[in-house]
């Protein structure tokens, strides 16, 4: 059970960095849903049906002269056992719902705008998309994304013995460890978001360091 709340901890935090690297306020939260005449008897079905919807809304998007990005998770383990989709789609017009709905075909759409870029709001959002991952019938991967999404980048270096980490003026912190002593040594880090309104001199900084 401790593995298990890990495991799904590790996931929805992965999924969150994905979100924060491709989506931004204004941006297209979906649920895509099917109708009776339409319900897919399987998850291969599924995988059919957004294939053909991703193809129409990539010739859609690509018409505006914007590329089409979707990061999506499939979930059936709750809502009467019925297949539904939940994804992040970067916005087209400003108003995508009626959009969306054509271009799916298969049922009722719910679409509502990303309200922040708020880091905390890809997180909840990602924890959600992320709630069935151990009971899916595609666990192995715990959501999806087109092949054009941006992915996280890590930067690695070395620092004094006697360095600790400093969160940037201006950062929202998410999680921070002080630093705390092991018999392996002593350890900490932060893990903290960096907003589009951060002091000019942190972004620079970053920029600087290739962080942003």
């Amino acid at each position: 059970e401790a593995m298990s709340k890990v495991n799904f901890k590790y996931c929805y935090e992965k999924l969150a960095i994905m979100l924060a690297c491709n989506f931004d306020k204004g941006d297209d939260v979906v649920t895509l849903t099917y109708n009776n005449k339409s319900l897919p008897a399987n998850i291969k079905r599924v995988d059919a049906d957004l294939k053909a919807f991703r193809g129409k809304a990539s010739q859609c998007w690509k018409r505006k002269g914007k590329d089409f990005k979707m990061i999506w998770s499939i979930e059936n383990k709750h809502e009467h056992g019925r297949w539904h989709v939940h994804c992040v789609i970067n916005k087209c017009t400003g108003n995508d719902a009626a959009l969306i709905t054509a271009l799916w075909g298969k049922g009722e759409t719910q679409t509502k705008k990303m309200e922040t870029g708020s880091y905390r709001n890809h997180l909840s959002l990602a924890r959600y998309m992320a709630k069935e991952y151990e009971t899916r019938e595609n666990s192995k991967h715990a959501f999806h994304c087109t092949r054009n999404c941006s992915k996280p980048e890590t930067v690695t270096e070395r620092v004094p013995d006697s360095e600790y980490v400093h969160v940037p003026k201006g950062a929202h912190i998410i999680e921070e460890q002080k630093p705390y002593k092991t018999e392996f040594g002593d350890y900490s880090y932060a893990f903290y978001y960096i907003p589009d309104d951060a002091p000019a001199r942190t972004l620079r900084l970053l920029k600087s360091r290739k962080l942003l």
